[in-house]
């Protein structure tokens, strides 16, 4: 996952500033950044995901573009002031901002693409790495699973940020109570 500042500039340009790196204008040539926050869109606000790509799909021919106007639609309701203090994708995490709109309150996507909802819903790989954290350490999960350390540890990222904790070790109580 990149680490980078994302934020709109006044002519509605996407800007990205990765970590260490200069400004640039996110384009439909990024691909990697662009699959990096549709992969993060899937996996944690998947309703937003969706209503985005209802509104492009008339584009769903041409992958490149329509995936880049998937993410800089996202990017532009969830993450468009500059910061400097913390940037908007941190490698583990992503953090969404207050983004002013001159259609907020009235948008009939707020609450959907704009600050949209977390999923609490595990995949069934996290389940699998969720189950483990208890007993194993992260490189033995990845040896069990067949999965790189990297690997293990976004999916611990990603359960974390779903289940709203702060530390590994709540996990494994929160899969004990499920199981009890």
């Amino acid at each position: 996952m990149i680490r980078a500042e994302f934020y709109n500039s006044p002519s509605g340009e996407v800007l990205i500033k990765p970590d260490g790196e200069q400004v640039k204008v996110l384009t439909a040539n990024d691909r990697d950044i662009v699959n990096d926050i549709i992969t993060a869109m899937a996996e944690i606000w998947p309703d937003a995901l969706n209503a985005i790509k209802e509104i492009y799909k008339k584009s769903a021919a041409n992958k490149p573009y329509y995936n880049w106007l998937i993410a800089t639609r996202f990017v532009r309701c969830n993450f468009g002031e500059y910061d400097t203090l913390k940037l908007d994708s941190d490698g583990l995490n992503w953090h969404l901002e207050e983004v002013r709109c001159p259609l907020r309150g009235l948008c009939r996507h707020e609450g959907v693409i704009c600050k949209p909802k977390r999923t609490t819903v595990l995949s069934d790989r996290e389940m699998q790495v969720a189950r483990l954290v208890g007993t194993m350490k992260a490189e033995e999960i990845a040896d069990k699973l067949c999965i790189s350390i990297c690997t293990v540890r976004n999916h611990i990222a990603s359960i974390k940020s779903k289940l709203g904790l702060r530390r590994t070790g709540a996990i494994a109580s929160y899969i004990m109570s499920l199981e009890h």
